[in-house]
């Protein structure tokens, strides 16, 4: 004992010999921010040269690196996919610093329009962005599944083909989807329907929630998915790139090519062209092939801007068409075969083979966006922004009783026109605020059997949204006013009837970031949204071929209220990085899709039957994300949510939310050289817990047990001459793990997907 405390009296001696010699309580701080679009840059290291300490961005790309010295240091900032950028400093007390890394040349061409940097393009206080590493790297798969990277997200599958995006437990019109923009409308026919987008189109993803989602929509009460395009370039010439990708579980291939630039006697003039190819056939679990589970995606879009002087204007179109087998296995002639099929731990039939054949029951899509957006600069900080859209979208289901094959049993078809002015303005580069109105008109029509009714939909919204920024305080705020009315048209006993709905109400919001001291920062929004119930949650009756189930609506339903308080706490110091996100909300009315029992029999088969319903629910739970680099090569990265959902009628627990679950990473990056860059390894394993907390007999089948995956991923970039190409290797469950996941609506049927490699090359030029 006297040993030790002998030790702590020297080492305190020490210390303060030290610290007398040289004053060592002086810190480096700033952001990372990519050169081109001015996009913050997430989990990039930065490295004092002299001393080894170091540290990584945050969400946001702030860092921090304290117990610094006074003298004249070299820093290296890192990120995956960017040149290495060094800068020399004198500290003399605490200092800041901002890196700009710029991505390979040859890779990514773009840039900034003019030094102003608007409301519209800046992330909120309460916001979620995936890296650049984790988009390049989740290349070739669908959007659903891509965003699942990032903390707190998960996805509500239907098959293998399907993925919806859920935050925090909600999904579909709760979490709205803004493709370059344009709000995703084909989210009005159910929650099955997955974002009809095309991921090649993605150079920036986020999510953003608080007062920011204020700006795009009163109903994004969970928040709102951001997917847009990288800038155009400014220079004189032609560039591209090609994406090719295999993926072995379904024998899949994925192509995606862009060509880009500017002609020498047009200059004012940047374009884009894009396009992509999918094709893959029948999926397979860890033991038997899911018949019918094929995918044929064909995609294009065009992007092109004009500049002069003050004067900015936009065009853009993009079309997504698919074909999209539905697995057959879901669709059983008889109750007897149906209850079998949930109750056996194999495909009721087990005999498929592989095959590219997509047959009945299937669906076809066909998603349309036609943008244009005209911007005038007012003065150096203030512009405004006039922006039309149309968007069509068209979904045929096809039976796999049908007589005519070629004819669809369900055709639905929507299309939606929306508008917005807004008015942003900066104030002494403290005060950031964006002003402004939207509108919105929609037509659905219906043809073969009864889903949804023939409607139409208009809205009005007004909207503002402010952010303080001074020394250590950022404050934000919102308010939205919006006026939403739908008129539908059904037929009983052979007479037209009309139902009108009208709602118009306010959205609030107010949040605050504080840097408590230099080595952590919190932030805290409270906020009321509100959303009125879509279309099919008030007419759906009948079978919904995609989610092989019968859905009932409820035409009394009203709209839902959120009351909100949402909280990050982040810790940042040398070489970790930690954020915790709490968070609990309150939703009046909430509108909720439960298992009705039992089972019902139909001329088409036999299927579960779900009904909504209305209750008031509480969903309260906590988002985990840490990074430590254990070594000067080696990162530790851990990502965890946990959330619980509540009836507050009766004190159960809510259905159809996700378990709790954890994700470890350990990642290699190896040594560089002129020939060899960006080269690194990871192995990561997902732990997905049994969902414990379903009321008993509210379901077809019980909650499956949880799975443990192991995963895999390496990428490299190998320079020939002065060519790059980018070569990237993935594994999803590489032990060919049985498991059933009890976010997809298919886990009554099969086991979810078994081992998948994929490979990829990138070739810019």
């Amino acid at each position: 004992m006297k040993s030790i405390s002998a030790f702590f009296i020297l080492a305190l001696i020490n210390m303060c010999f030290v610290y007398s010699q040289k004053l060592c309580n002086f810190s480096i701080s700033g952001k990372v921010i990519d050169d081109h679009d001015n996009l913050a840059l997430p989990y990039a290291t930065i490295l004092v040269k002299e001393t080894g300490q170091g540290t990584i961005s945050d969400s946001l790309g702030n860092y921090l690196i304290s117990s610094i010295c006074e003298g004249k240091y070299t820093l290296s900032c890192s990120h995956i996919g960017c040149e290495v950028v060094e800068k020399t400093i004198h500290v003399k007390g605490n200092t800041n610093l901002d890196f700009y890394p710029e991505h390979h040349s040859e890779e990514l061409k773009a840039f900034q329009v003019t030094a102003y940097k608007s409301l519209q393009s800046i992330e909120s206080l309460s916001s979620i962005q995936l890296s650049q590493t984790d988009i390049e790297n989740s290349k070739g798969l669908i959007l659903g599944e891509m965003l699942k990277k990032a903390p707190g997200i998960t996805s509500l599958n239907t098959g293998s083909g399907i993925s919806k995006p859920v935050l925090r437990g909600m999904h579909s019109n709760r979490l709205l989807m803004l493709n370059n923009g344009v709000r995703q409308e084909g989210q009005q026919w159910g929650s099955e329907h997955a974002p009809e987008i095309d991921p090649f189109i993605a150079n920036s993803i986020a999510v953003v929630k608080g007062a920011g989602s204020l700006r795009y929509g009163s109903d994004a009460i969970a928040g709102v998915v951001l997917i847009k395009p990288k800038p155009l370039t400014t220079r004189v010439g032609i560039n591209g790139n090609i994406d090719l990708i295999g993926f072995s579980n379904g024998n899949q291939g994925v192509t995606s090519a862009t060509l880009e630039g500017k002609f020498s006697k047009l200059q004012l003039f940047s374009w884009r062209i894009q396009g992509s190819l999918k094709r893959g056939g029948n999926t397979k679990t860890d033991k038997h092939y899911l018949d019918n589970t094929g995918v044929y995606e064909r995609n294009f879009s065009f992007l092109g801007n004009y500049i002069q002087n003050k004067h900015q204007a936009e065009i853009y179109y993009s079309q997504f068409n698919v074909d999209l087998g539905i697995f057959s296995g879901a669709h059983i002639g008889n109750l007897t075969d149906l209850y079998k099929a949930i109750n056996s731990s194999a495909p009721l039939d087990s005999s498929a083979r592989f095959s590219y054949q997509i047959s009945g029951p299937y669906q076809h899509i066909e998603h349309e966006i036609f943008k244009t957006n005209y911007r005038f600069q007012l003065t150096e900080k203030a512009d405004i922004r006039l922006e039309y859209a149309r968007q069509y979208n068209l979904r045929q289901e096809f039976d796999a009783h049908s007589k005519d094959s070629s004819v669809p049993e369900l055709h639905l078809e929507l299309t939606t026109h929306t508008g917005e002015l807004a008015l942003n303005h900066e104030i002494k580069n403290h005060v950031k605020s964006v002003l402004g109105i939207s509108g919105m008109y929609q037509k659905n029509t219906y043809s073969g059997k009864f889903f949804i009714p023939n409607y139409e939909s208009n809205g009005l919204g007004a909207f503002w949204v402010g952010r303080l920024k001074k020394r250590k305080v950022e404050i934000e705020s919102g308010l939205r006013y919006d006026i939403r009315n739908m008129t539908a048209y059904t037929f009983k006993n052979n007479q037209l009837n009309t139902n009108n709905f009208n709602f118009k109400t306010i959205s609030a919001s107010l949040g605050s970031k504080i840097e408590l001291s230099n080595d952590f920062s919190t932030n805290l929004s409270i906020s009321s949204n509100w959303r009125p119930p879509s279309v099919n949650e008030l007419f759906v009756n009948g079978l919904h071929h995609g989610a092989a189930a019968i859905e009932i609506g409820d035409t009394s339903l009203t709209y839902e209220r959120s009351y909100a308080i949402d909280g990050n706490f982040t810790f940042s110091k040398e070489k970790v990085l930690i954020e915790v996100s709490p968070y609990v909300n309150y939703i009046k009315n909430y509108i909720n899709l439960i298992p009705v029992l039992p089972a019902a029999l139909t001329i088409r088969g036999a299927f579960p039957v779900f009904k909504y319903q209305q209750i008031d629910a509480e969903i309260t739970g906590v988002d985990f994300f840490g990074k430590i680099q254990v070594m000067k090569k080696w990162n530790w990265i851990t990502k965890a949510s946990l959330v619980r959902g509540k009836n507050q009628s009766n004190n159960e627990y809510l259905v159809q939310f996700p378990s709790d679950r954890i994700e470890n990473e350990v990642e290699y990056s190896l040594v560089e050289n002129d020939n060899i860059k960006n080269t690194a390894v990871s192995i990561s394993l997902l732990s997905v817990m049994k969902q414990t907390r379903v009321p008993v007999n509210t379901d077809y089948a019980p909650a499956p047990n949880g799975y443990h995956l192991i995963g895999i991923n390496a990428n490299t970039t190998i320079y020939l001459k002065k060519q790059p190409i980018t070569l990237g290797l993935r594994i999803n469950n590489l032990t060919n793990q049985g498991y059933r996941d009890y976010m997809n609506r298919f886990r009554y049927y099969s086991n979810d997907l078994g081992r998948n490699i994929s490979c990829r090359v990138s070739i810019p030029f």
